[in-house]
């Protein structure tokens, strides 16, 4: 069976991811007090980001493998598909700068750790001594390439999730040189990834810098070099995809007839690597099981997953998977997850201010309460807003442009 242009259980897996970053600046904005177990780990969402990453690297290897195109009719339509709602977005992060500002003041000095207040004051300072200039790195999308040093906490001004799309778009510049360079039929496939992993153990003394807070996550991250295998990751994925498209026979074969599944087998892989520590998952604590490879781990279960599916392996795992990935309401979610990613710290930012302005968010635990039930809903009709009238709209701009005859 051939793959689809789109994937729609690859759509939920973005809706889930994105309402993971959702929950965290959930819990993020509204004091860092649950840091602990499932907490923790909702918090920490910057796997959730990786796993965007993959998931991009995989998508774009799709779309240029069944559409080629010249690069300039590529990064056209890439340029239409996400930047006219980052622009609004990020117009709405910048128009309330003072209202954040105002939220460092009241409520956040009493709900944040000391180390949390001063990280969140020293971000507003730098953006407020400098509007300007950090408003025209997030609206030219290069503030992922400015070094720290120059202008600190620029890979998260305004609305913090502007870092990873500054990378996807310089993901995207050179995407169509990296896809022709990782075909596997190319001789210098191997030649090419024995490079990049020597680039990747060199690059920390080449490209690595922290932050003057000690925060360097972002920052480090938001430019390419720095995030390359994440991509890579995605685009090998793609092919191994196809190849296994390509060869269902001899896997069926292979599996037996009973077709052993592969996400079972790598749920059972992963359980027996990690050994004793497997009580922390009773406890919601992922993250000190899987640390940095979480992002790695979530893309290899839904790879085997969708493998299984295409070889026709069922079971009651595949049940639950097939409820959870291709059910409407997931697949809607991912549809508008963009758009979600977008204005969920605007939104958060903006009904915060209303709540403490009539006094509504008296403990840390109230404002958890009110704002998650008060941004959520107001996140998901601002988003499929945007989705509806401005993703779709420019994406057929992007597309006209392109089919105008020369």
């Amino acid at each position: 069976m051939a793959s689809p242009s789109k994937i729609l259980s690859l759509e939920a897996l973005r809706g889930y991811m994105c309402l993971w970053v959702v929950a965290s600046h959930l819990l993020q904005m509204s004091g860092d007090r649950l840091n602990t177990g499932l907490w923790a780990t909702l918090a920490n969402a910057q796997f959730a980001v990786q796993t965007f990453m993959i998931l991009s690297g995989y998508v774009i290897a799709l779309v240029i493998s069944r559409r080629p195109e010249p690069y300039r009719h590529f990064i056209t339509r890439r340029f239409f598909r996400i930047y006219p709602a980052f622009f609004l977005a990020s117009c709405a992060g910048i128009a309330l700068h003072g209202v954040y500002g105002a939220l460092i003041h009241q409520p956040w000095s009493s709900f944040f750790s000391p180390d949390t207040l001063h990280y969140v004051t020293s971000n507003w300072l730098a953006y407020n001594a400098n509007i300007p200039g950090y408003a025209a790195a997030v609206l030219t999308m290069t503030n992922g390439v400015i070094p720290d040093n120059l202008m600190p906490h620029v890979a998260v001004a305004f609305i913090g999730v502007v870092w990873s799309l500054s990378l996807e778009f310089q993901f995207y510049l050179i995407s169509p040189l990296l896809c022709k360079r990782m075909m596997p039929s190319r001789s210098g496939l191997l030649q090419f990834l024995g490079l990049l992993i020597l680039f990747v153990t060199l690059r920390q003394p080449l490209f690595g810098f922290i932050n003057n807070a000690g925060f360097p996550l972002s920052n480090y991250i938001a430019f390419l070099p720095n995030s390359i295998e994440f991509f890579v990751v995605g685009i090998l994925s793609f092919h191994l995809h196809q190849w296994c498209l390509h060869n269902q026979q001899a896997l069926r074969s292979l599996l037996g007839e009973n077709r052993v599944s592969l996400l079972l087998v790598t749920l059972i892989l992963f359980l027996l690597v990690t050994g004793n520590q497997n009580r922390l998952l009773l406890k919601g604590n992922l993250l000190e099981i899987t640390g940095h490879w979480t992002g790695f781990l979530i893309w290899l279960l839904m790879l085997a997953w969708l493998v299984d599916g295409d070889l026709g392996t069922r079971g009651r795992l595949h049940r639950v998977g097939d409820f959870l990935l291709n059910s409407k309401l997931p697949i809607f979610l991912g549809s508008i997850s963009y758009s979600i990613y977008l204005w969920h710290v605007p939104v958060i930012l903006s009904v915060q201010w209303g709540l403490n302005r009539f006094h509504l968010i008296s403990s840390w635990q109230y404002c958890l309460l009110y704002t998650t039930l008060t941004a959520i809903p107001l996140t998901l009709l601002i988003s499929w807003i945007s989705y509806r009238w401005i993703e779709l709209p420019f994406i057929k701009i992007g597309s006209r442009i392109i089919d105008q005859p020369q």
